[in-house]
Parts: structure tokens; sequence; C-alpha cells
């Protein structure tokens, strides 16, 4: 079985029969997702989860998207912090947490964050991104973790290019709502990397 543990987009992957997905989130009425960058405060949780694993069983980990919409650029404004920094220190953040699972699987990958979304400022955040810096910080944050990946010989699934349109944007056929993709997402990944 193939394990999906993640934020929110973790979630359209069970629709598929190869996959069971875990969406990491600190409540369940709120279904707030956790990010790349706290990950390790939730290890007991993830402990609890992956040790009923098996070693035929693999995992993806799906963090980043929430990191990427909104907290990257908040973080870089108020603080004036280079983006590249705060994302390769979450990088590093992630990374950490991932490999301490290394040995519990069969294999451990790690997916792209997906394409930038149209949401609307909803959390009335005071520092929100425009989607094009939104798209720029994903593409920058995509381009760090695969290179991250390919250090730790950790296989990186990647169909970012292929869901967006002519345009650069994220093709409205992957699109469930302004910020998830449909169903589509977990059949590219199914259909490159493991059929």
């Amino acid at each position: 079985m193939i394990h999906v543990i993640g934020d929110s987009h973790c979630n359209v992957f069970s629709k598929l029969p190869h996959f069971k997905s875990f969406w990491l989130a600190s409540d369940e009425y709120y279904k707030i997702s956790k990010t790349a960058h706290q990950l390790q405060k939730e290890i007991p949780k993830l402990d609890e989860y992956i040790n009923n694993l098996t070693l035929d069983d693999e995992i993806i980990f799906a963090f980043g998207e929430i990191d990427c919409r909104l907290h990257f650029y908040e973080k870089h404004i108020q603080d004036r912090v280079p983006l590249i920094d705060l994302i390769q220190s979450t990088i590093d953040r992630y990374m950490a947490v991932i490999l301490s699972y290394i040995d519990k699987v069969k294999r451990i990958h790690v997916l792209h964050v997906v394409p930038t979304g149209v949401e609307d400022n909803i959390w009335d955040r005071p520092i929100f991104a425009e989607p094009v810096v939104r798209k720029l910080i994903t593409e920058m944050f995509n381009t760090e973790l695969e290179k991250s990946c390919i250090v730790n010989d950790l296989q990186f699934l990647d169909v970012y290019y292929p869901m967006l349109n002519r345009f650069g944007w994220r093709d409205e056929n992957y699109v469930r709502d302004d910020v998830h993709l449909n169903v589509r997402h977990p059949t590219l990944i199914y259909t490159k990397y493991f059929k």
C-alpha cells in the first residue's frame, strides 16, 4: 500500500485504490493542516501512524503548500529574511523528519507542492502574496525540495508542469476548488511513478 501523509492535498489520493491518505491536522473539527516547517512538532502523531506500517508499504510525504501559500511571503516581509533562506530552512526541517522514517517502510517518496490556486485572502491575513508571487515561491520551493531529495536519495514525485495551462497557471482540468486539485492529480502521479 502507498500511504500519502500530508496536509489537505493528500486527501484526494484516497479516491484511488492504490493509495491511503493520512491528513495530518491539528484538530478533527477545524482540520487545521500542518506545515512542512512545523512537522517536527508532529512526530508523535507520525510515529503512531507509521509504526503500524510494514516494510512492504511505501510513504509519500505531501507537505509544503501551506508554507508556500501563506507563511513564506509573510515571514519574508515581516522579518526581511530572503525567501530562499526561509525555503531552505523549512526543507531542512522537513527532510530531517522524513529521513527519520527511512528504515520503517519499503520506500519513501516526496510529493511536489501543487500549482498555485486562486484563493483569496479568506484567512484575513495582514500580509498575503498575490498569485504571481505565490507561484514563484511554489516553484522555488519545488526546485529546492527536488535538490534535497536527490542529495538524500529520495524519489521526488513531480507532475507540477504537466498540470499547468499554456499560460503557466494551474490547468482548470485539475481543479477541485480554489486551493485543491481533483483526482486527476493522483492519477498522474500513479501513472508516471507507480504503474
